[in-house]
């Protein structure tokens, strides 16, 4: 039983990962990559995530918070639902659904907060600039 639990969560872990991956657009590339001559005589690496800056970055990384951690969540919620319905009527295990239930909740809202909390940080290092 736990093996399918580890399975079921290794692929709502990963599965986020993997659809991001397709998605994106492959960059214009002639082979492999190698440092370019700067201006200065020196080289310089190209930025391989694109980003600019370390507000989009923070950004990125509650995004990706969110893709993974929000089915996870939910697999435990509706795992929470099963306790409920398996507990038939033993007070003990409703007790442990309910604890079950709340802390998905909990950690639910806490990778939303996450994210609303990343929002505004941006919105305020923006305003600094």
């Amino acid at each position: 039983m736990k093996l399918i639990y580890l399975l079921i969560t290794g692929f709502l872990l990963f599965s986020p990962l993997l659809l991001e991956a397709v998605t994106q657009p492959l960059p214009d590339s002639q082979g492999p990559t190698q440092p370019l001559p700067s201006s200065s005589g020196g080289y310089t690496l190209p930025n391989p995530t694109g980003l600019t800056s370390f507000t989009q970055l923070i950004d990125k990384v509650a995004d990706l918070a969110i893709k993974v951690g929000l089915p996870i969540a939910a697999v435990f919620i509706i795992y929470s639902g099963f306790l409920f319905v398996s507990a038939l009527g033993n007070q003990e295990k409703i007790t442990r659904a309910k604890s079950a239930f709340w802390w998905a909740v909990i950690g639910a809202l806490v990778i939303v907060a996450a994210k609303a909390i990343t929002a505004a940080l941006s919105n305020f290092a923006g305003k600094l600039n």
